[in-house]
C-alpha cells in the first residue's frame, strides 16, 4: 500500500533541525514569535521539553533563574500556558539581561554518583538502627557534612558494612568528594550564620559601657525632651572593635527600626541583612562600626517627620549623640546610608548620583555616599547596580585599608613578647570545681575557641586555647531568647520575623516551656480531632 502524499509527517524533535532554529530565535532580536511557534507545533515539541531547555540555556545567568522562580513559576507552572505569552515573557527577560552566550547543562556531567549512595544508607540506618525517620532537608545537611569531610568515607563504609554484611562495598567517587566546593546554597548558609551572629552576640563590655553612657543622658537632655522620638529607645551601635578606638570604615544610616530596637543593634533587618551580607566580604582586618542619625528606634519614617524639613530637624537634635561617636570612634572613611544621612554629611544632590563618588574631606578622610538598602529591596532592577558598584568602591578602598592593618610577622612575635594576655581573676562560685588561675572574664585575639559546656542548665562553662596551647575558661549565664509576638484570632501569621518582645531564660526553664508548648499543640490537636469526627 502506497502512503498518501497529501499526509505530512511530523518530525521529532531534533537537535540538528528544531535546536538550531531555536537558538537562533533566542540570541537575535529581530525574531519572528510565529514562524518559532509554527517549528514547534511542527517538531511536536512537548511543553515541559521547551521549558526545562530554556532554563538550562540560561543556567549561566542565575539571576534570570532567579527571577522565573520567583516571579513566573504560578504563571507557567504545569505546563499549563501558552507557548507565544511563555516565548515572550522569556525572550523579554533575557533580553533585558544581555544573554547572547546560550549554556545547556548536561546531567551526567554534573551528576554526583556518591549523593544518592550515601543518603540512602544514612536513612536506612537511622530507620533501621536509631528507629527515627529523615527527611530529605535532614538527609541533605547530613550529605553536606559527608561532602566536608567532617562525616569520613570510611565511616559510611562502616555503616553499610553494618547494615548490608562485612563483605559489602559502597564503592564511593572519592575524586567527586575530593573536588568538592561550597555551592551556593552552602554560601548562602555561611553568611546567613554570620548575621544571625552578628544580630546576637554581646558587644565587648568597654562598647556596652559607652552606649550606655550615651543613652543616659536622654532623659536630661533638652533637645531630647522635645523631639517626638523621646519616648522610644535607643539603640547606639554595632562594631567589630574590642574597646573604644578609631575605626576603618563607619556605616550611618538614618534611624533604628522595629528590628533594630529588638536586637539593640543597627541594620538588623531586612535591608540591614542585605547590607551584612555585603560586610561578610570585607577583610577580617578591617574595622568597622555601624550607626546612625537619629538613635532612637521608630515603626516608620512617618514617627519622625512628615517632610524632609521635619526629618533634619529631627537629624540635628541628636546630632551630637553622633559627634560623641565619632569623636570616640574616628573613622577613616564615612559611609552615609541614604537621602538624609548624606545631606547631614553636606553632600547635596542626588544619592543615586552620589552613591559609590568618594569624597576626599579636609582632615584626610573620605565620604562615601550609599544607596540604601531598602532602595534596592524595592527596585532591584534600578537600584541593585548602584549598589553594587558602591561596594565595589568600598571594597577596593577597604582592601587597601586591610593591609595596612595587617601586622607583619615580626611584628607579631614582639607584641607576643612585650604584652602578655591580661588576665583578670573570674568569681567563681562555689558549686564548680574550677581552677582559678585558668579562669578569665574577657576574650581577645590571642584565644582560639574549643568547646562549650552546659554545666547545670544555669551557666555554659566557655572553654578557649590560649597561644601556648593552655586552656582558659569563662563562664557565662545560660541565656536563650524567647521572641514574643502579639496577634489577634483574626490576623496571626505562624512564621514572622516581626516580634514585640524578647525575654531570656535559663535552660531548666527552656525544657519546661519546651515541654507546655508540646503538650498545648497535642491538646488542640486531639481537640480538633474529636470535634472533626
Amino acid at each position: 500500500m502506497s502512503k498518501n502524499d497529501n499526509v505530512k509527517k511530523l518530525k521529532k524533535p531534533s537537535f540538528i533541525d528544531f535546536l538550531k532554529a531555536f537558538t537562533k530565535y533566542l540570541t537575535n532580536k529581530n525574531r519572528n514569535t510565529d514562524q518559532i511557534i509554527q517549528l514547534i507545533e511542527k517538531h511536536k515539541v512537548d511543553k515541559s521539553f521547551l521549558f526545562n531547555r530554556l532554563i538550562s540555556y540560561n543556567y549561566n545567568k542565575p539571576h534570570i533563574i532567579f527571577y522565573i522562580n520567583k516571579y513566573l513559576n504560578n504563571k507557567f507552572e504545569f505546563y499549563y500556558y501558552d507557548i507565544y505569552e511563555y516565548l515572550l515573557n522569556v525572550t523579554f527577560i533575557m533580553d533585558q539581561n544581555n544573554q547572547q552566550k546560550l549554556f545547556f547543562l548536561k546531567s551526567q556531567d554534573f551528576k554526583d554518583p556518591n549523593k544518592y549512595k550515601v543518603k540512602k544508607l544514612l536513612k536506612d540506618y537511622y530507620l533501621t538502627v536509631k528507629r527515627k525517620y529523615l527527611n530529605d532537608d535532614e538527609l541533605n545537611y547530613l550529605y553536606t557534612l559527608f561532602c566536608q569531610k567532617i562525616i569520613t568515607p570510611e565511616e559510611i563504609e562502616d555503616l553499610n558494612k553494618l547494615l548490608n554484611g562485612p563483605e559489602s562495598k559502597l564503592n564511593l567517587d572519592l575524586d567527586v568528594l575530593n573536588s568538592y566546593s561550597e555551592d551556593e546554597e552552602n554560601k548562602k548558609e555561611t553568611i546567613n550564620e554570620y548575621i544571625e551572629y552578628c544580630r546576637t552576640r554581646t558587644l565587648p563590655e568597654p562598647i556596652v559601657e559607652f552606649c550606655e553612657s550615651l543613652k543616659s543622658q536622654k532623659p536630661n537632655r533638652k533637645n531630647c525632651q522635645k523631639c517626638p522620638l523621646f519616648d522610644r529607645d535607643m539603640v547606639v551601635l554595632d562594631t567589630n572593635r574590642e574597646d573604644l578606638g578609631p575605626v576603618d570604615l563607619m556605616f550611618i544610616a538614618l534611624n533604628p527600626g522595629r528590628d533594630e530596637r529588638l536586637y539593640n543593634k543597627p541594620l538588623t533587618g531586612n535591608a540591614g541583612k542585605l547590607h551584612r551580607e555585603k560586610m561578610f566580604q570585607l577583610d577580617k582586618n578591617v574595622t568597622w562600626l555601624i550607626t546612625n542619625v537619629m538613635l532612637c528606634s521608630t515603626n516608620n519614617q512617618k514617627d519622625i517627620g512628615k517632610n524632609d524639613k521635619q526629618i533634619l530637624n529631627v537629624c540635628q537634635n541628636c546630632r551630637e549623640f553622633l559627634d560623641h561617636i565619632i569623636k570616640n570612634f574616628p573613622a577613616k572613611v564615612y559611609i552615609p546610608i541614604g537621602k538624609q544621612a548624606m545631606q547631614v554629611f553636606n553632600v547635596n544632590g542626588s544619592v543615586t548620583q552620589n552613591s559609590g563618588k568618594p569624597i576626599k574631606n579636609s582632615n584626610s578622610t573620605v565620604t562615601i555616599p550609599m544607596i540604601h538598602p531598602s532602595a534596592v529591596l524595592q527596585s532591584r532592577n534600578i537600584n541593585t547596580p548602584i549598589y553594587n558598584n558602591t561596594w565595589e568602591v568600598i571594597f577596593q578602598i577597604a582592601s587597601k585599608l586591610g593591609k595596612k592593618n595587617k601586622p607583619s610577622t615580626q611584628d607579631m612575635h614582639q607584641e607576643i613578647k612585650s604584652e602578655q594576655v591580661k588576665e583578670i581573676p573570674q568569681e567563681i562560685p562555689n558549686q564548680y570545681n574550677l581552677a582559678p588561675g585558668k579562669m578569665i572574664n574577657f576574650v581577645d585575639e590571642t584565644l582560639t575557641y574549643f568547646d562549650s559546656v552546659n554545666l547545670d542548665d544555669e551557666k555554659i562553662l566557655n572553654i578557649y586555647i590560649d597561644q601556648e596551647g593552655e586552656k582558659r575558661y569563662k563562664l557565662e549565664d545560660f541565656s536563650v531568647p524567647v521572641y514574643i509576638k502579639n496577634c489577634n484570632l483574626q490576623n496571626r501569621t505562624m512564621l514572622s520575623d516581626q516580634f514585640d518582645y524578647v525575654t531570656y531564660i535559663n535552660g531548666k526553664t527552656r525544657y519546661r516551656l519546651a515541654k507546655t508548648l508540646k503538650d498545648n499543640l497535642l491538646k488542640h490537636k486531639n481537640m480538633a480531632i474529636t470535634i472533626r469526627s
